[in-house]
């Protein structure tokens, strides 16, 4: 996957959204797989130069932003994940409507996280 990235860089540029969709999907195998050292900050940049040139409700953005909040949860960082779910849910509902299943879905996720956050106040802060 990783030279597959810098191929996508060289034929579509860094801030294409297929090379920050491949970058963002290329951090969360990483994260994933143990090495969070290197998948946190691809992810991280991806979804920062998603934001500022696509804007925040770009498809590939939202799937980042899902993904970002994938890892906080794996590490159970409760505090940094329920802004980052708040965002998604806000997009959800901008994108899809109110009731679509994604957006309840991603509501359901932002009960849950506000759960684990009230009940695990050891949990990681950022």
């Amino acid at each position: 996957m990783m030279a597959t990235l810098a191929s996508y860089e060289g034929m579509f540029g860094p801030y294409h959204p297929q090379t920050l969709g491949l970058a963002a999907t290329l951090a969360l195998a990483l994260c994933s797989s143990g090495r969070q050292e290197a998948g946190r900050p691809l992810l991280q940049r991806a979804l920062a130069e998603l934001t500022r040139h696509y804007g925040k409700h770009h498809p590939v953005r939202i799937r980042a932003l899902q993904a970002w909040c994938a890892v906080l949860c794996q590490e159970r960082n409760w505090q940094a994940a329920l802004p980052v779910q708040r965002d998604l849910l806000a997009c959800r509902v901008a994108a899809l409507g109110e009731d679509h299943l994604e957006a309840r879905t991603a509501r359901e996720d932002l009960s849950r996280i506000m759960s684990e956050l009230t009940s695990c106040p050891e949990a990681p802060r950022s």
